[in-house]
């Protein structure tokens, strides 16, 4: 299923991912590349299929907008890490390239 809105089309699988693991931050950036990664490890880990890059990428740019970002070359903007939301209320937040939640090495 997929979410049609004023900022885009959103695909169900990339909604849920970023109702799960994002939150709506003013000033707040997310590489996309990093983002995809994260989010196919969380659809595989329920079962599901990850959908292309370009599609997730298409997606996450409309959640951002949805939250009045935009897609920034390699990042979409107004969108943060939920995990990250402590640091975020006690600091500066994200780094220009936006950082990956913690423990996620790669």
């Amino acid at each position: 299923m997929t979410k049609h809105s004023s900022a885009g089309i959103i695909p169900a699988s990339v909604e849920v991912f970023a109702q799960i693991k994002l939150i709506a931050r003013a000033g707040s950036r997310i590489n996309i590349a990093c983002a995809y990664g994260e989010y196919e490890r969380f659809t595989r880990g329920r079962g599901g299929k990850p959908i292309s890059a370009a599609s997730f990428g298409a997606g996450l740019t409309a959640v951002a907008r949805g939250a009045g970002g935009m897609r920034d070359d390699d990042v979409v903007t107004n969108l943060a890490w939920l995990e990250n939301r402590h640091s975020l209320l006690t600091s500066k937040g994200a780094g220009p390239k936006g950082d990956r939640p913690k423990g996620d090495r790669q």
